[in-house]
């Protein structure tokens, strides 16, 4: 253990059930730690009981070995070594593809890696994915190819379609190789002449390398081991006529030669095989003797496969191949961590933890990773399993527990804790040690409360993180966990949590509706993770759904327009865009080639050159999302703007949690660009904090992805099924049912079975293997492994597609709000946009009819060619200056839903503050108030706006809301001399008032006053004709005697009645509110409200918001009573009643200019 140049960190990977475990057997046999006898079969890593039942491996284990190797071998060791002592840190690992992130934790923590290959299967799709694994890690891969047995006693190959089959499989695993070939790793092709490549029997105990049998021909031949072993490999033929090698397959005579591979290896091994198997007695005793192999009377007595057992594992011990392959092949932690600290250490290559782990000094400071817990006997407590890579570790000093969040520099995920015992992980036993240097594996107890997964321990303030591991499968089924017992449920909780901890893969949530969700990489994992919940961590008996799958939200063009969201306080406006990610990036990112830790510069090089983007944009990448690492971002492409800064991290967080719920259905977003164009901010920083920001920014990332073809991806297996071609009928059958695709079908060279390629979605891979096998008469063998996301076909937009089932299905699940998303074109025959042939004034409206109108409001959003207006901005007709009629300037409330303050009306109305002189409060009484604005036209905007978006102080959560009327009673002037003087509120000396403030005008409205007091008249239910803009003001002077305490409070006078949004339009434009019912209907573009529902609703004073649609309604262009008949070219005066019919000619924008109060639309 101190010394590092004779220690080799391995681990065993493989595809399911190509013999891991059995081989592990021989090297643990060789150890001495099990008997020879039971190599094979006794699977000593496979520690759990349904490991045994299954005869898989679910969890990865580690067992560390002593050897002894024999001195003659040392000089082919190309590293440093110090004598022949040797420990070996192995660590077995599953091969189902559900398991793959038991792989990628065991891969962390070793340096090279042992590949098993079924010699009949050949490379599957496992083989690949963790041998691309262990190339990402920089290991260093050795191959054996195992099961040789079964094509001797099985497919009855001969001795050249045997060489052929492994000349296949090499090439195949080179290939995979060389396309994730890493230069700093070097050449790491495997070459059986190089003595990288074994070939072998687990099951039976046996194996070789081309070096043995070099070994015994080299004396023979008078030549060294190395020139003989490439003698031994490949187009080299030995002639015995002539006793010389040529690379030609034929002699003089054009007789055919005998490849020197099958007359000098698999020669012998068949003649075995031939005499063991036909019960050839006398040969049998006859080669036993010149091999050498020594059997005792009791093995003599065997027969069969029995008898092939013994004397194979006798002349060719699987173990002593093996172990000379790995020593002699795999780097030592001294060489190898000079190589991998780049791709596992995040700090600077020049700190001294990069320089302790570059030299795996035992001395530097302690750098320790865990990449894995692994559960004691004692219930709920886990040892903590990792590496040392730099220092010392021992039980005692306090060192630093840094999580996978944790930043140099600050106290997020850091604990100081020190450990209590250290221990050698030895399978299923454990071995007390005192302390554990560089280069070692080991075991931790005492710090499985600080860590959740994985983490790095060290002694070093400055130390920052080693790499958090990238795994190969995503927990892509899910299924809701309840107990049968509610008094249980403590015990499901705390047992989540430690299913969380025990496995790298498997994830823990809680759903909104409060449901306990479990999610796993596929079907047998979820069903290991459960047993082991119910039976170990809860220990309590459980309810569970059935397995549901996770979508991905994403968009498929730019978004068709920009989206603009304001803020709460209306002082702030984000201008976005969403647009797709090219789907190599957003593979990039997931596999962490691009990610938000590498340099800005690098990776704006790397994204321009590769994936076409602007330099600057890529520059100016503000994240990833969600979660920092996730395959969306967040680019800003804005020019000049000021306070930029300051709201990034507010823009960052709206960002993060946008894509982590997305708009659809509140699944992750993938692939997703969103661009913030422009911003408008307020200079106080008060009024853009993180409170005003982060829901505006989520409003417009939401907004932008609805504009920009929004869809769901669906993660789909890669399938590969092994078969006989009688059952290939039964497959396609079986996919075809289940969406299945199948792009390949090869048949296996040299044998029967056929090996079948197809994508699968892994919603319809429920039952899939059962359902397979009940096709194929049980001779199909599946294996299904996460390949990719798919766009599904469809739009959610549309009504009554199956995405918007899927949608609908997958919000009710969550207990979100079932309702319908429509992206619609107001542009209907008879509407006046529609009907302007002009592009440039077409309008488009994304409706979003969700379940909280607080979130959804801004969302509604307008374009002109050279104009972007939200719903609030159309509304409010935000530029009320085409307003012309004058307006009284002050504002009652009254009926507020709870207490209030000044500093809370202040505040509802602090947007006005700063415009025109801003305004003063007078309150009358306890439950009412007066706001005195500087100018008539601020106080106007401020009555639409907050009926239109009530401030939220004056509503209450179970609806009810305050009242908002101008107010022109007798003694409004007194009330603005009075709280002038006083410079009650809002008195800035700085700040010149009005010098019209000292008349007062009455709020228009579309009947007269009948007197003096402001109180309205129906004059028998008929609109009259008025000209606003000649409207005198009708000036009261009051005087109001100063509240005191003594003193009641005046009784207030009668107040006008509320103005309809129709008397509003007609007193701005100056016209006549004409035509009747019947007239109205003639146009289909008119609201259909009759004018006597008009007056009855004007009567009383509705509650704040209830104008807003009909506010919009004008604002869009629907045509009002209010606008009256359409004219050409010109105004219709006050007496004209003439109109022109629809469609000659009309000059339909000036609907627009009217309806929007002479807010001119841009062209």
């Amino acid at each position: 253990m101190d010394r590092p140049t004779n220690i080799r960190n391995m681990s065993v990977i493989a595809h399911v059930d190509h013999g891991k475990s059995t081989l592990t057997d021989s090297l643990v046999s060789k150890a001495g730690i099990i008997a020879s006898a039971k190599a094979g079969d006794m699977r000593f890593t496979d520690t759990r009981e349904d490991e045994k039942e299954r005869g898989i491996t679910i969890k990865s284990t580690a067992i560390s070995m002593y050897f002894e190797v024999d001195k003659e071998d040392i000089p082919s060791i190309k590293q440093k070594t110090i004598g022949n002592e040797f420990l070996i840190n192995l660590i077995d690992s599953p091969g189902h593809v559900d398991f793959s992130s038991e792989v990628t934790a065991a891969l962390r923590v070793t340096d090279g890696a042992l590949v098993v290959v079924d010699c009949v299967e050949g490379v599957c799709v496992q083989t690949e994915t963790v041998l691309r694994q262990a190339l990402s890690e920089r290991i260093k891969p050795v191959v054996i190819i195992n099961k040789v047995d079964r094509a001797l006693l099985e497919l009855q190959v001969d001795k050249e379609s045997l060489y052929q089959s492994f000349q296949r499989t090499i090439e195949s695993v080179n290939v995979i190789v060389s396309t994730y070939h890493d230069a700093a790793l070097g050449d790491v092709q495997v070459y059986p002449d190089k003595g990288t490549v074994a070939f072998g029997s687990g099951l039976h105990g046996w194996g070789f390398t081309l070096r043995q049998f070099a070994s015994r021909y080299a004396k023979k031949f008078g030549v060294d081991k190395d020139k003989m072993m490439t003698k031994l490999w490949g187009d080299n033929y030995f002639n015995p006529a002539t006793r010389k090698w040529t690379t030609v397959g034929t002699d003089a005579n054009g007789k055919p030669l005998e490849r020197a591979f099958n007359a000098f290896v698999l020669d012998p091994i068949f003649k075995i095989f031939d005499a063991v198997m036909n019960f050839k007695k006398d040969a049998i005793a006859t080669m036993v003797e010149k091999l050498d192999v020594k059997l005792a009377q009791d093995e003599r007595d065997l027969e069969g496969k029995a008898l092939l057992k013994v004397i194979m594992r006798k002349f060719l011990p699987a173990g002593d191949s093996l172990l000379e392959m790995i020593v002699i092949n795999l780097p030592s932690p001294k060489t190898a961590q000079a190589y991998r600290v780049e791709t596992l250490y995040e700090g600077p290559m020049d700190d001294e933890s990069a320089i302790g782990i570059r030299d795996c000094d035992p001395n530097g400071p302690l750098v320790l990773y865990v990449s894995k817990m692994v559960p004691t006997s004692d219930k709920g407590r886990f040892y903590a399993f990792g590496r040392v890579f730099s220092g010392t570790v021992r039980s005692g000093p306090k060192i630093r527990i840094q999580g996978p969040n944790y930043v140099p520099g600050k106290k997020d995920d850091l604990f100081v804790k020190s450990i209590q015992r250290t221990v050698l992980m030895m399978g299923r036993y454990i071995e007390p040690i005192e302390d554990c240097p560089a280069g070692n594996i080991v075991g931790l107890v005492g710090i499985d409360q600080f860590l959740l997964k994985s983490g790095t321990l060290t002694s070093s303030e400055t130390a920052h993180n080693m790499r958090v591991m990238r795994f190969s499968v995503s927990p892509v089924v899910q299924v809701a966990v309840e107990v049968k017992n509610a008094a249980d449920l403590p015990k499901l909780v705390e047992g989540l949590k430690r299913l969380s901890k025990s496995d790298p893969c498997v994830q823990t949530s809680i759903s909104e509706t409060g449901e306990h969700i479990v999610a796993g990489a596929g079907e047998l994992h979820l069903e290991i993770c459960l047993k082991d919940l119910q039976e170990d961590h809860a220990g309590v008996p459980l309810k569970i759904s059935d397995p549901v799958v996770p979508y991905r939200e994403t968009v498929k063009a730019e978004s068709s327009i920009v989206a603009l969201s304001k803020s709460q306080n209306k002082h702030n406006r984000l201008f976005v865009k969403a647009m797709p990610l090219d789907e190599e990036l957003t593979k990039a990112i997931e596999t962490g080639k691009i990610n938000a830790r590498d340099d800005f510069k690098l990776r704006a090089r790397v994204l321009a050159d590769e994936y076409g983007w602007d330099v600057t944009d890529a520059r100016k990448i503000w994240c990833f999302g969600p979660d920092t690492t996730g395959p969306n971002l967040l680019v800003d492409v804005t020019k000049g703007v000021q306070y930029l800064n300051e709201i990034k991290d507010s823009c960052v967080a709206a960002f993060q949690w946008a894509t982590k719920e997305g708009v659809l259905c509140e699944e992750n977003m993938r692939g997703v660009r969103v661009n913030v164009l422009d911003v408008t901010l307020h200079t106080d920083a008060i009024h853009r904090g993180g409170g005003q920001i982060i829901p505006t920014m989520r409003r417009a990332t939401y907004a932008g992805c609805l504009l920009a073809d929004p869809t769901l991806q669906e993660p789909v297996y890669l399938v590969e099924i092994q078969c006989p071609e009688n059952a290939i009928g039964g497959i396609y059958s079986v996919l075809n049912k289940r969406r299945g695709q199948v792009f390949s079908e090869e048949q296996r060279p040299g044998t029967p079975m056929f090996t079948v390629k197809a994508f699968l979605p892994v919603a319809e891979s429920f039952g899939f293997n059962g359902e397979l096998r009940s096709h194929t008469a049980g001779q199909a063998f599946p294996q299904s492994v996460f390949d990719h996301w798919d766009i599904m076909n469809g739009s959610p937009l549309e009504k009554g597609s199956k995405m918007e089932e899927l949608v609908t299905k997958i919000r009710t699940r969550k207990g979100l709000k079932v309702c319908r998303l429509v992206l619609a074109m107001r542009h209907e025959a008879n509407h006046p946009i529609a009907r302007n042939p002009s592009p440039r004034y077409l309008l488009r409206q994304a409706l979003i009819d969700d379940c909280d109108a607080r979130e959804t409001r801004d969302v509604v959003l307008f374009l002109t060619s050279f104009s972007l207006l939200s719903l609030s901005f159309l509304a409010m007709a935000a530029s009320l200056s085409g307003l012309s009629a004058s307006v009284t300037r002050i504002l009652y409330l009254t009926g507020f839903p709870k207490e209030l303050k000044t500093k809370d009306i202040q505040a509802a109305f602090a947007d006005y503050d700063s415009m025109s002189g801003g305004f003063k409060i007078k309150w009358r009484d306890d439950t009412s108030l007066l706001i005195v604005f500087q100018d008539a036209a601020v106080a106007k905007r401020a009555y639409l706006n907050t009926l239109a978006f009530p401030p939220a102080i004056l509503t209450s959560p179970t609806g009810q809301s305050a009242t908002i009327r101008p107010y022109d009673g007798p003694d409004a002037q007194a009330v603005i001399q009075t709280v002038n003087s006083r410079g009650q509120h809002n008195s800035n000396p700085s700040r010149s008032h009005n010098p019209r403030a000292a008349s007062m005008s009455v709020f228009p409205n579309s009947r007269s006053n009948s007197n003096s007091t402001g109180h309205p008249s129906n004059n028998n239910g008929n609109h009259q004709l008025r000209n606003s803009h000649a409207a005198t003001p009708n000036s009261q002077h009051v005087t109001i005697p100063e509240r005191t305490d003594s003193q009641p409070s005046p009784t207030l006078p009668s107040l006008p009645s509320h103005p309809t949004l129709n008397a509003l339009i007609s007193s701005s434009l100056g016209e006549a509110v004409a035509g009747t019912t019947s007239s109205l209907s003639s146009d289909p573009a008119i609201l259909t409200t009759s004018l006597q529902q008009q007056q009855q609703e004007s009567l009383s004073g509705p509650r704040i918001g209830d104008p807003g649609k009909r506010m919009l309604g004008a604002a869009l262009g629907v045509r009002h009573p209010g606008l009256g008949p359409r004219v050409v070219n010109g105004t219709g005066n006050g007496s004209s009643t003439s109109s022109t019919p629809p469609g000659n000619g009309v000059d339909h924008m000036r609907d627009i200019h009217r309806a929007m109060g002479g807010l001119v639309v841009a062209e």
